[in-house]
């Protein structure tokens, strides 16, 4: 005999999945259907980087991770789930690549909504269908279409209408090749979500520059507010590493190198937190493989993820072993031994300063310095004053002070070559030769790294040298030769000058003062690891 709900005048069977159906939780971890990483369809439950997302999720949410935590599918999921049990609901996706924006749409929204239940189905028909959007009809009690709708379409790029949920998919990697993208992106797109709208920003890494790293700087400084205290324009940060993810894990014996296993043991203390024999398997087994893009593809923490070098990165290789050899760390400053610098010219915070020494066969550089994109134009007076204060507070003696070749052109309105008028400030350039071709300068520069050691304070010069990059031409797919231009290549040309100051031996160590012996032991008592 049914038995019906006196409540409502259904049977309880139909009672209760009425009361479930009204549940997001329950129809997210019931309702669709997804295709696992073998291919194969099955039904969508969160794991547990899904449902730390839904249990945490705020207005705007920028999400730096690693890969494969379905994070993207879970988004789509989201919204079809929005758009299907809220009427005129709108919602947006944004990729770096139309195609890609039009997979997430055709994989991952299309596939689980032909899966419905035909119930469900029948009552959300669709009024348009195409690869660029989908428009949802809602029926009425008695089976009529309504004026209802909520629809979902894909761009690289929206502007008009007004939009309810957004996602913008792999973000760092439009702000890395494309810039003006990105912008149009921020400025277009983003404001189309109004109050109440909710935001979804993921990617992994393209290096520690662009709109994407602000956003999530932004996001970190925002961490440990509570609850009440945030506002709806606030970022929030969701960081997803490789250890979240439960099949990162590998059976069997694996030979896992001793500086992996000291590399994990300090991720347990960082996270308070346990990681099995299986999981750092894993994690010696992809390293070994990925190499110095580990830190890109599957970091460990946050700031692991803006280690990583960008696509199309110069240095990408020599910086990896910089840092797997530890010489990213605490570089003294030998204190008998002269200390060099070298600059590039340009205007403002274009013009870095690197602080360096010779020792024995090593080029160590200390310090660095560069004025911040806020602060007031430097001039010849001003940089005098910067290197009597840094003479000061570290008690520099200082050697050689090297420029590049233009600094013979004339200033503008002065009648005087910049030479002349930092010589008549009190700082006086030995001129370098002019190259042949940059990229003649960027193999010398790689054959640098061999002997090169870096102060983990000097973070402007690993970012520059991290992020210099080969400029990416979309209309072509490709990344040309030509570096491209921005504030990395400032900072990698000013050790491009090092490796030519070296190259020619236009300065060398003391003799007598710092034996190669005497190195090795200071080495070992002043290093960290960076």
């Amino acid at each position: 005999m049914t038995v019906y709900d006196p409540k409502t005048g259904l049977n309880i069977s139909e009672a209760r999945r009425v009361k479930r159906m009204s549940s997001c939780r329950w129809r997210l971890n019931n309702l669709y259907w997804i295709l696992n990483e073998q291919g194969e369809p099955i039904k969508f439950k969160m794991n547990p980087a899904q449902w730390r997302l839904y249990r945490l999720t705020w207005w705007l949410n920028v999400i730096p991770k690693s890969r494969q935590h379905g994070i993207t599918t879970f988004i789509a999921l989201f919204i079809l789930d929005a758009c299907l049990f809220n009427s005129n609901t709108k919602a947006g996706i944004i990729a770096h690549r139309l195609d890609d924006a039009k997979r997430i749409l055709r994989e991952k929204i299309h596939f689980a909504y032909d899966r419905l239940p035909p119930d469900v189905k029948a009552s959300r028909p669709l009024l348009k269908d195409d690869s660029l959007e989908m428009i949802i009809g809602f029926m009425d009690s008695s089976g009529h279409l309504s004026y209802d709708k909520s629809s979902i379409w894909v761009s690289t790029s929206m502007r008009s209408g007004t939009l309810n949920i957004l996602h913008i998919s792999e973000y760092g990697k439009l702000c890395a090749r494309m810039p003006v993208k990105a912008k149009e992106v921020k400025t277009g797109a983003m404001p189309t979500v109004h109050k109440g709208g909710f935001i979804f920003v993921e990617s992994t890494s393209e290096g520690p520059f662009g709109d994407f790293y602000d956003m999530c700087l932004e996001a970190m400084a925002n961490e440990g507010r509570e609850n009440a205290a945030w506002r709806r324009l606030d970022w929030k940060l969701h960081f997803f590493g490789w250890m979240d993810k439960e099949s990162n894990v590998v059976d069997g014996a694996v030979d896992i190198p001793p500086e992996v296993n000291e590399y994990l043991d300090k991720i347990e203390k960082v996270y308070d937190r346990i990681l099995t024999i299986n999981q750092r398997a894993w994690y010696a087994l992809t390293k070994k493989r990925f190499k110095h893009d580990m830190f890109k593809e599957h970091p460990s923490t946050l700031e692991e993820c803006f280690l990583a070098s960008v696509e199309g990165a110069f240095y990408a290789m020599e910086i990896s072993r910089l840092r797997e050899d530890k010489r990213i760390t605490s570089v003294p400053h030998f204190s008998r031994d002269l200390v060099h610098t070298a600059c590039d010219l340009g205007v403002g915070s274009h013009m870095p300063w690197i602080f360096f020494q010779i020792c024995g066969k090593e080029v160590h550089i200390i310090n660095e310095f560069n004025l911040k994109k806020e602060d007031a134009q430097g001039g010849a007076v001003f940089y005098r004053e910067m290197l009597d204060e840094y003479r000061r507070r570290y008690h520099y003696q200082y050697g050689k002070h090297f420029s590049p070749h233009d600094v013979s052109k004339g200033e503008i309105g002065s009648g005087q070559t910049i030479f002349q008028s930092f010589a008549d400030g009190g700082i006086h350039f030995t001129k370098l030769s002019k190259e042949k071709s940059v990229l003649e300068g960027i193999e010398r520069t790689r054959q640098l790294f061999d002997s090169l050691w870096i102060s983990a304070e000097c973070k402007e010069t690993i970012k520059g040298l991290s992020s210099y990059h080969r400029e990416w031409v979309e209309g072509l797919n490709m990344y040309q030769e030509k570096p491209k231009a921005d504030d990395a290549a400032h900072w990698a040309d000013v050790v491009r000058y090092l490796s030519m100051i070296v190259d020619k031996k236009l300065v060398g160590a003391r003799a007598g003062v710092l034996t190669a012996a005497k190195v090795r032991q200071w080495a070992r008592k002043y290093r960290r690891v960076g």
